[in-house]
C-alpha cells in the first residue's frame, strides 16, 4: 500500500532480496519512485496513485467529518475500496508482462489486489502468494476477541462462546458492515464471483503463506485457522533514507554513562497530534533528575512546536530505530506495530497507548505477552505516562520479559527466511 509506514518495511525486504539477485519489480506510487529505484527494484507506478494516499477532495471531506468512527472508516474507504480497482488493474498488467518466468508475488497484507482472483475473478495469477504482515494477525477466531476490540483471549470454560458473541457483535458495527459493504462491491466489480466477508478474514486470508512479521511470543494462538504463518521477525533497520544520528545523541550516551534512566517517546507515521502522546511524555518528566527523554515526532519538525523543552530532553523529527533503542529504558509509543518489533527486538519494555488502525490490537498484545501496559486511548495525559513507566521501571519483570523475547527474535532474520521460503516454493514448482 502506498503509505510511509507500509512501504518503509517493503522497501527494505526488497533492497535485500536484490542484493541476493532476484530480480524485483515494485508497485507503488510516485512518492515513494526515488525510495524504491534506490533499493535496485524495477518501479511500476500504481494506476490512479499520483503523490499522494488520499486526494486533496477526500481529504478536505473527511476532515468535514466529526464522528471519528464515520471519520476513519470514511478514510480506510478511500484508501482502500476505492482505489482497490486500479492497484487490480496494474496488478494484472505486471503479472502479464512477467507470464513467462515463474513469479512470487510478496505484497504489504493490506494491499488487496490479489484477492479477487481467490474469489473467482479472472485474469492472472502469481504461482505464489506471500503476503508480508506489517500488523498482526486480523482473522477472526473463537481463541481470540475480534481485531481492535482492545481485549485479550478469554481463557474460562465460556471462552469459545464469548470471543464468538464479541465477533457477531463487531460485524454489526458502522466500520466494519461499510468496509465488507464497499470492498465487496468492488470485488464483484472486479468478476469475483463470492463475498469476500469480513475486513480482517480477506486481508488474512487471501494469499498463500502469511510472513508474520513478529516472534510467536508476540501473537495470540489461532488452532482454528487453517492457514500456512511463518514468523520472519522486523528488519533490523526499515526504509532505505538517512539513517544518521541527530547532533545531539553525545547527550544521551552522557546521560546513560551517568546512571539516568533513558526513556524514548515516539510517534507512528499516522499521529498527527504531538500534543496527545509524545510532549505530554516529556512533560511527565520535566522535573525528573533521574530521567532523560529522547523524543521523535516524525510527522513534525521540533523547530515548529510551541513547547518548551526541558533541559532532560531532547528532540528530533526522526531517530533511527536500530541505533537508539539499544539505549533505551522504557519506550513510550503510539503502538505502531514497526515500532513495537523494534522494541522487542532490543528486549525494551514498553507504556503503549492509541485506538486507530491496528493499535487497540498491538497494544494489549504487548501487555499479555508482559513486555508493556497498554493504555486505550489515544490522549494520555503526563500523571498516567508518568505512572505506567514508573511502574515499568519498579517491576523486574517486564525487563526479564524484554531480555527473553530480545533472545528469541534472535533467531528471526526476515531476508534470510524469505529467500528460505522463495527457494522452497520453486523447488515445489519445479517438481509438479
Amino acid at each position: 500500500m502506498p503509505a510511509w509506514s507500509h512501504v518503509e518495511k517493503v522497501a527494505t525486504l526488497a533492497e535485500g532480496l536484490v542484493k541476493l539477485g532476484y530480480p524485483v519489480t515494485f508497485m507503488s506510487n510516485e512518492a515513494f519512485k526515488d525510495q524504491v529505484e534506490r533499493t535496485g527494484a524495477k518501479y511500476v507506478q500504481l494506476e490512479g496513485h499520483q503523490t499522494e494516499l488520499m486526494a486533496p477532495e477526500d481529504m478536505a471531506k473527511m476532515m468535514e467529518i466529526e464522528d471519528e468512527e464515520e471519520r476513519e472508516t470514511f478514510a480506510i474507504n478511500v484508501i482502500f475500496a476505492k482505489a482497490l480497482a486500479g492497484w487490480r488493474r496494474t496488478f494484472q498488467r505486471t503479472l502479464r508482462d512477467l507470464n513467462d518466468i515463474r513469479t512470487i508475488y510478496l505484497h504489504d497484507s493490506s494491499f488487496l489486489a490479489g484477492g479477487p482472483s481467490y474469489l473467482g475473478a479472472p485474469g492472472f495469477r502469481p504461482h505464489v502468494d506471500m503476503a508480508i504482515g506489517i500488523h498482526p494477525i486480523l482473522r477472526a477466531s473463537n481463541y481470540t476477541y475480534p481485531f481492535r476490540s482492545g481485549k485479550n483471549p478469554d481463557t474460562g470454560p465460556d471462552a469459545f462462546e464469548k470471543h464468538w458473541a464479541a465477533q457477531q457483535e463487531q460485524d454489526k458495527e458502522y466500520m466494519f458492515r461499510t468496509l465488507k459493504y464497499e470492498v465487496g462491491k468492488v470485488y464483484q466489480q472486479l468478476g469475483a464471483i463470492a463475498s469476500p466477508g469480513r475486513w480482517g478474514d480477506l486481508i488474512s486470508d487471501f494469499n498463500d503463506i502469511w510472513l508474520a512479521m513478529a516472534i510467536p511470543e508476540f501473537e495470540y494462538d489461532r488452532p482454528d485457522w487453517d492457514h500456512r504463518v511463518e514468523f520472519i521477525g522486523m528488519t533490523t533497520t526499515v526504509g532505505v533514507e538517512n539513517q544518521s544520528l541527530p547532533v545531539w545523541w553525545d547527550d544521551v550516551l552522557e546521560a546513560k554513562k551517568s546512571g539516568k534512566t533513558i526513556i524514548a517517546a515516539s510517534a507512528s507515521s499516522m499521529d498527527f497530534d504531538p500534543t496527545s502522546l509524545v510532549l505530554p511524555t516529556i512533560e511527565a518528566f520535566r522535573n525528573r533528575d533521574d530521567v532523560f527523554v529522547v523524543a521523535a515526532l516524525v510527522n513534525f519538525d521540533p523547530s515548529t512546536l510551541n513547547f518548551e523543552i526541558p533541559s532532560n530532553a531532547r528532540v528530533a523529527k526522526f531517530i533511527p530505530m536500530n541505533e537508539f533503542l539499544p539505549h533505551v529504558d522504557v519506550l513510550v509509543s503510539s503502538a505502531g506495530y514497526g515500532t513495537v518489533q523494534h522494541a522487542l527486538r532490543n528486549g525494551v519494555p514498553m507504556v503503549l497507548a492509541g485506538e486507530a488502525q491496528d493499535k487497540q490490537h498491538t497494544g494489549p498484545i504487548a501487555e499479555w505477552s508482559g513486555i508493556g501496559i497498554y493504555i486505550g486511548k489515544t490522549a494520555v495525559p503526563p500523571n498516567e505516562i508518568q505512572e505506567a513507566v514508573d511502574k515499568i521501571i519498579l517491576t523486574p519483570s517486564y525487563k526479564e520479559t524484554g531480555a527473553k523475547l530480545a533472545t528469541s527474535y534472535k533467531k528471526y532474520e526476515p531476508i534470510e527466511r524469505i529467500d528460505g521460503l522463495i527457494k522452497e516454493s520453486l523447488a515445489k514448482l519445479e517438481a509438479m
